[in-house]
């Protein structure tokens, strides 16, 4: 019914003089990707023991993740966190149990976005302690695909006397 002439005009409003028709091919070189992203390793793994005061902790997946996606806690409690490294509740952690380590996330250059690398602020401290990393399903790849379901892993850190040490803050 309309003159596909008019629909398409210029900026002064004049329509296209002739018809213009144009065709194209894809390829599966963009195809959307909608797997979803599983951790195939983490450094230290779980149950590790004298893992250093300032070691890195190191989540491997199997592509590329979004690093913005990964949110550690801004406070005791943060509904937003998307990853947590904490001291669990043992009783060898004192009045650090249940605490948050303050914690940098990055993606490890030279991995392509596959490794994340969770860099504790202030280390562990002199420990041994025992740690406790949660990856919930709130991280996502480059696509915003999300991991399947939350996971944890539990370390242990070395005892060095030398390790600075910190109070726990009274966030109240």
């Amino acid at each position: 019914a309309t003159n596909p002439l008019t629909v398409v005009t210029n900026l002064d409003g004049v329509p296209l003089a002739e018809p213009f028709t144009t065709s194209f091919t894809t390829t599966d070189r963009y195809v959307q990707d909608f797997s979803r992203p599983e951790i195939r390793g983490t450094s230290p793994t779980d149950g590790a023991v004298n893992v250093p005061d300032n070691g890195d902790v190191e989540i491997t997946f199997s592509e590329p993740m979004d690093v913005a996606s990964f949110r550690p806690p801004r406070f005791q409690g943060d509904p937003t966190a998307t990853v947590r490294m904490s001291y669990t509740t043992a009783s060898q952690n004192g009045a650090l149990a249940g605490r948050n380590v303050l914690t940098q996330v990055r993606v490890k250059p030279q991995t392509a976005g596959n490794v994340i690398q969770l860099r504790p602020l202030q280390g562990f401290g002199p420990g041994p302690y025992e740690v406790e990393v949660t990856v919930t399903a709130g991280v996502t790849d480059l696509s915003g695909n999300n991991i399947i379901r939350q996971q944890t892993f539990v370390f242990s850190t070395e005892n060095d006397p030398t390790a600075e040490r910190f109070d726990a803050i009274d966030e109240t």
